[in-house]
């Protein structure tokens, strides 16, 4: 989830949890706390690029991270402050679920999190919601300006509270809803004509959760769908993408490569560029405004052997080409066909 999101939850938890007591500070201790498992953004000064991706949303989004910082915390803040009202278990309580809150929501992207770092490199992400949805995220927004507005009246702001935290996890149902239609939409597509496959996933295009980007993987290639829940017909129209996992084959011991495989699960194709370059993508973000029906890139993109050609390696390709057409575009991609 973006940033902007986790503090504008984080705030509300914490006015929730705390704010008879604390008064303001419950908002902004809320932000904080809610924003703590992304300090792993300073690895990207020391690391190299595929390093950073793996670093990133790793250990510091663990359950071990989760305790730990949690118990120190509290530990910290009660040695320091010695309030009576606050027990060490308050302060425990009020961080934990903060900070765990976190570690859900990111979850629920397409990223992945390693919830059992260090002691497995495994990353879940449950492909529920992008990033950044404004319907999610609206809610919280509105709900953090009007408690601000009536600060002073601890009634209505508890209902400002309750508004942004019951509504935005109502629309997070929605997002489960829709998920639920679109991988009853592949598996009845595939089956439909007798096609095996081995895993698939289907996951929100930006901005929204009507819109539907779906991979399927085969054995040696992988089918690229959009499914919109508004379509006329449930059958997904699929492009099939060879993986050319061969082209790297000789490039075991690449801890480049390792990396990469890693931090994709799996999900990738590799293409040859002019000459002996290599051009690595990751499909679990979608391809550069795919759903307009014609030949696109991928959005993460990754040039082998060429680390200069790899800052902001995420963000280049996720919004790149947008302009007021590719909106258009995607709103009416996103009304069915």
């Amino acid at each position: 989830m973006d940033s902007i999101t986790h503090i504008a939850i984080g705030a509300l938890i914490g006015d929730a949890l705390m704010g008879k007591t604390l008064g303001k500070r419950a908002l902004i201790l809320g932000a904080a706390f809610q924003s703590i498992p992304d300090i792993d953004f300073i690895c990207s000064f020391f690391l190299s690029p595929t390093e950073n991706l793996l670093a990133h949303r790793g250990l510091t989004h663990s359950f071990m991270f989760g305790v730990f910082i949690t118990l120190i915390l509290a530990w910290f803040i009660k040695r320091w402050q010695r309030s009576p009202d606050l027990d060490i278990k308050k302060w425990m309580w009020f961080i934990g679920i903060e900070v765990f809150v976190h570690l859900l929501l990111d979850s629920l992207n397409a990223y992945g999190v390693g919830w059992f770092e260090p002691f497995s490199n495994k990353r879940f992400s449950f492909h529920v919601i992008f990033v950044a949805d404004p319907l999610y995220s609206i809610w919280l927004g509105i709900a953090c300006l009007g408690m601000l507005l009536v600060y002073k009246n601890y009634e209505k702001r508890k209902r400002f509270v309750f508004l942004g935290l019951v509504v935005s996890s109502l629309y997070l149902c929605v997002c489960l809803v829709n998920k639920a239609i679109i991988n009853k939409r592949i598996e009845s597509t595939f089956s439909s004509k007798g096609i095996e496959w081995k895993r698939y996933f289907a996951t929100p295009t930006a901005f929204n959760n009507m819109l539907w980007y779906c991979v399927v993987e085969m054995d040696s290639s992988f089918y690229i769908g959009y499914s919109s829940i508004w379509d006329a017909s449930p059958e997904i129209s699929f492009s099939q993408f060879d993986q050319q996992r061969y082209l790297i084959e000789n490039t075991s011991d690449d801890k480049e490569i390792e990396n990469l495989i890693q931090f994709s699960n799996g999900y990738f194709t590799v293409e040859r560029l002019e000459g002996e370059a290599l051009l690595f993508n990751d499909l679990r973000f979608g391809r550069i405004a795919g759903w307009q029906n014609q030949p696109s890139g991928f959005s993460f993109h990754y040039y082998l052997k060429n680390p200069d050609k790899n800052l902001l390696v995420i963000q280049r390709g996720r919004y790149a080409e947008w302009n007021v057409t590719t909106m258009k575009s995607l709103a009416i991609r996103m009304m069915g066909n």
